[in-house]
């Protein structure tokens, strides 16, 4: 996904490195996307069905855990980061206690930042949370139309770190859609 990301960058006169893509929120969405769509590629043509089905149970997992801890890491205002991107999550404030127990109570889910020891990468999380989402709601819009979603998915692609979400509102991906999940819920439903 990012080598990709970078020949249309290098093609536009662009550089990823110049753009600083890293730094958006954005910036997993294609290699997400493609990982989707590849697992996506192998369940529907019958290659590797059990591989295919576990690989795509693993990534239902990981959105669930990322979405999950970025609920956590919203209700913390004081953080600290180290040298490495990581954040020391002080889950000592009984507010975000009380929340992350109700929370773990509601989704019968008790292990991630007690096996992570409270520390966690605070970007990796975002980005690749924000990317797992993505990936599921692009894949929709690429099944309907493959040639128009190559064509915006460049545009985005070249745009998403000026523009933010906005860069995909040509391919239907808006803030509001992401909240009403109708399409997050749609697809898990149809990979229980």
């Amino acid at each position: 996904g990012h080598a990709y990301e970078d020949d249309i960058l290098n093609k536009t006169g662009l550089s990823c490195h110049g753009l600083k893509t890293s730094c958006s929120p954005y910036y997993e969405v294609p290699s997400n996307f493609l990982e989707y769509a590849f697992l996506n590629y192998l369940k529907e043509n019958k290659i590797y069905n059990s591989d295919a089905d576990i690989i795509l149970s693993n990534y239902y997992i990981d959105l669930f855990e990322y979405m999950y801890a970025i609920n956590i890491l919203l209700k913390i205002y004081e953080i600290n980061i180290t040298t490495n991107d990581y954040v020391e999550v002080e889950i000592k404030k009984e507010d975000i206690i009380n929340y992350a127990n109700e929370l773990n109570g509601q989704l019968n889910y008790y292990g991630y930042f007690s096996d992570l020891n409270n520390i966690v990468n605070y970007k990796n999380v975002f980005i690749y949370g924000i990317g797992h989402l993505m990936s599921l709601y692009l894949y929709e819009v690429y099944k309907e139309n493959s040639k128009y979603f190559k064509k915006e998915f460049k545009n985005a692609l070249i745009n998403y770190y000026t523009e933010g979400i906005n860069a995909f509102k040509e391919l239907n991906i808006t803030e509001e859609k992401l909240i009403n999940n109708k399409v997050l819920s749609k697809v898990l439903k149809e990979n229980r």
